[in-house]
């Protein structure tokens, strides 16, 4: 079977090979007075666009297509490249080419037999923006450095998301998860750090969440004003416009929930019908949250019942138009024995999540 040529190698203009003897440039060598068996760091190496390429195309580890001569019991893949990630850094160098080189130690890092194991995206902002990086360089590092890399992974999300509103982000990933994972007819939300690689994977890799077109801030004084909980929010607005829904659609959603106590006409949906905008708020803002020892909690039943007035907001809303539209009187909580209410063009929002993740 062809393999699907994924969207990072479209812009790169070329196709992973995950071959190192197939690239053009080698990576520096080890001087004969380095110390034995333990990697060697190469500092102020500048990599040049084709060489970062280069780099990318042949040393990145994909097994699926890696040669047998080169694959060995110790290959681990590197993660999927997030396009939305790889495009923000092209943009913040091709802005300020001085933005990475700030003295940093991070750097890029390849196995003895010339695999990139660390700093993938690095080569990338570099290969997409034109802008050399001069950063630090790691040979001969041992595979199994993968675990000590990864160690991070244990920190909480929002702790590894250098984005604005980083918290909104990562509660707006969790309630996403189960779209992409086929599950959201039950399942609103993953809690924990059990996911955070895929949290990262949203919130790097989906252009809504990066810095110069971000979708947090205005979800977030959107759900702040309305006091509506920004995770499942959110979601439904940012998976909203994965799916292909009008932006001006989904900022019309949001510019409904913040006035509405101040006497701001609302559109009537069918004859019965109210704005869903308006139900919302008023939902939001008349709802009683349980109290503990000097703090508010909301319990599991209720996330998801949030979750789903949400969702059932947004379904009411983008459907106004149609011959049928839905008509509601009132935000009720939605009965634990029925299904979630779905996103809209939840295949969609799977093939959106495909293409920036690759």
């Amino acid at each position: 079977m062809e393999r699907t040529v994924t969207t990072i190698e479209k812009m790169l203009g070329g196709n992973f090979s995950s071959d190192p003897r197939k690239s053009r440039f080698e990576l520096p060598e080890v001087p004969e007075n380095a110390p034995k068996g333990i990697p060697y760091v190469h500092s102020g190496m500048i990599v040049d666009p084709e060489t970062a390429q280069d780099w990318i195309l042949h040393r990145t580890i994909r097994r699926e297509i890696m040669p047998k001569a080169v694959t060995h019991a110790e290959v681990v893949p590197n993660r999927k490249y997030l396009v939305g990630y790889a495009q923000y850094g092209a943009r913040k160098l091709q802005a300020d080419t001085t933005w990475w080189n700030k003295g940093t130690h991070q750097g890029l890092a390849f196995t003895a037999d010339g695999f990139i194991i660390d700093g993938q995206h690095r080569l990338s902002w570099c290969a997409l923006s034109g802008v050399p990086i001069m950063l630090p360089l790691a040979v001969n590092v041992p595979w199994s450095a993968f675990k000590d890399i990864d160690q991070n992974r244990s920190r909480a999300a929002h702790q590894m998301i250098d984005l604005p509103y980083a918290t909104t982000v990562v509660a707006t990933a969790r309630y996403l998860l189960p779209v992409l994972n086929k599950e959201s007819a039950t399942l609103h939300t993953y809690p924990g750090r059990d996911h955070n690689d895929k949290i990262i994977e949203v919130a790097l890799g989906w252009p809504y969440f990066a810095e110069d077109q971000s979708w947090m801030k205005e979800v977030y004084e959107a759900g702040k004003e309305a006091g509506i909980p920004t995770g499942p929010l959110g979601a439904i607005v940012v998976g909203s416009l994965a799916a292909g829904v009008n932006a001006d659609e989904v900022q019309q959603f949001l510019n409904g929930l913040r006035p509405f106590t101040r006497g701001v006409p609302y559109i009537t949906i069918g004859t019965n019908g109210s704005d869903p905008r308006q139900l919302l708020a008023k939902y939001f803002n008349t709802q009683k949250v349980s109290t503990g020892a000097n703090r508010k909690f909301t319990s599991a039943a209720d996330n998801r019942s949030n979750a789903a007035v949400i969702r059932n907001a947004m379904d009411v809303w983008l459907r106004r138009h149609s011959d049928k539209p839905r008509k509601i009187n009132t935000m009720n909580r939605w009965p634990d024995v029925h299904d979630l209410p779905a996103f809209p063009n939840e295949d969609g929002i799977r093939a959106f999540h495909a293409q920036h993740v690759s």
